[in-house]
């Protein structure tokens, strides 16, 4: 929810060729929308009887959302710095600490997003520690 409010903050002071809007989407669909449909997966997965490892799903939370919150804060420092919005480098730029900190953010949240994909393949698998749940069948009236 924090990473939703932090792009709806941004989009008043976004302007549309700077990154700044670039940092808005970032925050609001990447970090926040992202963030949303892994919660409500877990949630789905308890539901149904999967054991999902509540430790395991907020240290995945953190590193995912730690990178989308670099992100935004990489694009807003590009921003501040004078980068374009499309910035086609080639040879020396000024705009070094903030790709490197795009980097960063990109690993983080890509590790995040992993975890999350092998997290819940092995709560659908039955591989935390309980045998695979059997499916729900819809049942007609």
């Amino acid at each position: 929810m924090g990473l939703y409010l932090l792009g709806g903050i941004l989009a008043p002071i976004g302007a549309a060729q700077t990154l700044r809007i670039t940092a808005h989407y970032h925050a609001m669909l990447v970090g926040g929308v992202t963030t949303a449909f892994v919660g409500m997966v877990y949630r789905i997965l308890e539901e149904n009887g999967c054991e999902v490892l509540p430790r395991a799903g907020r240290a995945q939370l953190h590193l995912f959302g730690s990178g989308a919150v670099l992100t935004v804060a990489a694009l807003l420092v590009a921003a501040g710095s004078g980068m374009p919005r499309k910035a086609y480098l080639s040879g020396p730029h000024p705009w070094t600490l903030p790709l490197t900190l795009l980097a960063i953010s990109g690993v983080l949240a890509a590790c995040g997003g992993g975890w999350f994909l092998i997290s819940a393949w092995r709560s659908l698998r039955g591989g935390v520690g309980s045998p695979a749940p059997t499916p729900i069948l819809l049942q007609e009236p």
